[in-house]
């Protein structure tokens, strides 16, 4: 044996925390139950908040959003493109200042699954 492997045999091994029963989403339902917490909704979510910006009339540009959300410009840009994929129609335009301005136009489409039923 080597010294290494020998001091490393002669410590002591560390002790593991014990694991408590509750995981941290159990401990949360169980708040929610009892009454102390509401359970997660999706308002005041900057989702919603980019909803509500572009759905309003002169819409909004991506400074703007970036500015409202805190997200880079690729974010914005990126959540543009999720919204048109989950069927809302965004209407791309160059505003005056010659940046792009985005605004929903068309509310969101029913899906084929929801047609079917």
């Amino acid at each position: 044996m080597t010294k290494r492997k020998k001091k490393a045999a002669n410590r002591p091994k560390k002790q593991k925390p014990a694991k408590t029963a509750d995981s941290p989403a159990q401990v949360q339902n169980s708040k929610i139950q009892e009454g102390k917490q509401k359970p997660h909704d999706r308002e005041n979510t900057k989702q919603q908040l980019l909803l509500e910006m572009l759905s309003k009339k002169p819409g909004a540009n991506i400074d703007a959003i970036v500015k409202a959300t805190g997200w880079l410009p690729h974010t914005s840009r990126a959540m543009i493109s999720g919204l048109r994929k989950a069927g809302h129609k965004i209407e791309i335009e160059r505003g005056k200042d010659g940046k792009t301005v985005y605004l929903i136009v068309g509310s969101k489409k029913p899906s084929a699954k929801a047609s079917q039923r």
